[in-house]
């Protein structure tokens, strides 16, 4: 029993974590409610409203994430991650004026 105890405590101990701020490319504003998205596992965060998101634990290695979010272009990260590592992010979005929506009618 103790040997199982110390086996998860050692896997546990050895993923990393990766956070970060996702920001407006235009204005430099902080984004809220952006999905934050790791690729591989597909657990997602939502940004808070000062822009800021938590994953984690994440295994060692190369990863993706995919940041998206409504009136803006999709953004995809590449990053390593060692174990036990900390990585902070700062993620700037570009608006996409194509999909912008000023004013919705709805009728029925």
């Amino acid at each position: 029993m103790f040997i199982e105890f110390c086996l998860c405590l050692t896997a546990f101990s050895q993923g990393g974590h990766i956070s970060g701020t996702v920001r407006d490319g235009r204005t430099g504003e902080s984004l809220a409610t952006v999905a934050v998205q790791l690729v591989e596992t597909h657990e997602t965060a939502l940004t808070g409203a000062s822009g800021r998101f938590e994953l984690g634990p994440i295994e060692a290695g190369a990863h993706t994430l995919k940041i998206s979010t409504v009136g803006y272009h999709m953004a995809q990260v590449h990053f390593e991650l060692k174990a036990d590592e900390t990585r902070e992010l700062d993620i700037v979005l570009s608006p996409d004026a194509s999909r912008r929506t000023e004013r919705v009618e709805v009728r029925g």
